[in-house]
């Protein structure tokens, strides 16, 4: 009996000993990400298919901004609004796109688990906003330093009337700085 008692404490000495603590830089908090943030990267990869006035649609492309001046700051009242400006360039098969912008919308957050939860936030396309509130899952960060966050949408918007069924899958990529 006394063996086997030695060798179960031996076998949890190794299991515990193998278990690494969290320690407070292994997760991140809502009170971490509250202040003000540069955007440093907000890209996007995208397809589209379906039909649009009865024709065939098959498209794809991308866009990344660049010369950014922009601010995400989050308020400890669960409000975020945006400031500054970018340069966004979408570059399809067929052609490249390059215009100056501002801001990225304003809106509400809230974070849980590794999951920052925005509404408000703007499409490139400026012809509105997401729809339902963007889950942007936590990818990587540093305490107090940066943030790497990414969401991905797939939605099917139609219009019997005029022929439209169009379907878009996108993965948008986002950095943010201190």
């Amino acid at each position: 009996m006394s063996k086997s008692l030695l060798s179960l404490f031996s076998l949890l000495l190794l299991l515990f000993s193998a278990c690494k603590d969290k320690g407070e830089d292994d997760f991140l908090t809502e009170s971490d990400i509250i202040g003000t943030w540069q955007i440093t990267e907000f890209d996007n990869a995208y397809q589209l298919s379906g039909t649009f006035a009865g024709e065939p649609v098959d498209d794809q492309g991308e866009s990344r901004i660049s010369n950014s001046d922009l601010q995400m700051i989050f308020l400890d009242n669960g409000r975020w609004q945006s400031t500054g400006g970018f340069t966004l360039t979408v570059t399809t098969p067929e052609e490249q796109q390059i215009s100056d912008r501002t801001g990225m919308g304003t809106g509400t957050w809230s974070f849980s688990q590794d999951t920052l939860f925005v509404s408000g936030l703007q499409h490139y396309n400026e012809t509105g906003y997401f729809k339902d509130r963007q889950p942007l899952v936590l990818n990587g960060f540093k305490r107090d330093i940066s943030l790497d966050l990414g969401t991905t949408v797939d939605v099917t918007e139609s219009d019997e009337n005029y022929g439209i069924r169009i379907r878009t899958v996108s993965r948008y990529d986002i950095s943010m700085e201190r």
